[in-house]
């Protein structure tokens, strides 16, 4: 095991292959927010994603056949946060290809979203 701060100069082994069982893909993220609407198109428009259950307090969305892969909870008392507390810094999403995150990046750059 490598200690905390240790770069790791290749890719460890899987869990699979190390013979221990670990989850098979990312289930979903959870976001809590008091930009509601603003979190579900910006998440709707960059994975591609849709609404498969909405509320005034909660929606999930999805881009497969899982139910939903974003959650997005409304909480419209929450106070903007700074940079110096603890939060989620950024998630991030594997394509099956090059190709395919280039042409979402081409996507996203003509609708003025750029990473």
């Amino acid at each position: 095991m490598s200690a905390i701060g240790e770069i790791q100069p290749n890719m460890p082994e899987t869990a699979k292959k190390r013979g221990v069982v670990a989850p098979y893909k990312l289930a979903h993220v959870n976001y809590r927010t008091s930009n509601y609407e603003e979190m579900i198109n910006w998440h709707c428009k960059v994975l591609n994603a849709k609404i498969t259950m909405s509320t005034p307090m909660l929606t999930f969305l999805t881009y497969d056949d899982e139910h939903h892969r974003v959650a997005i909870g409304h909480f419209p008392e929450l106070a903007e946060q700074s940079l110096q507390v603890a939060g989620c810094e950024h998630t991030a999403y594997t394509y099956e290809t090059l190709g395919d995150l280039m042409a979402t990046y081409e996507r996203l750059k003509g609708e003025g979203i750029e990473p």
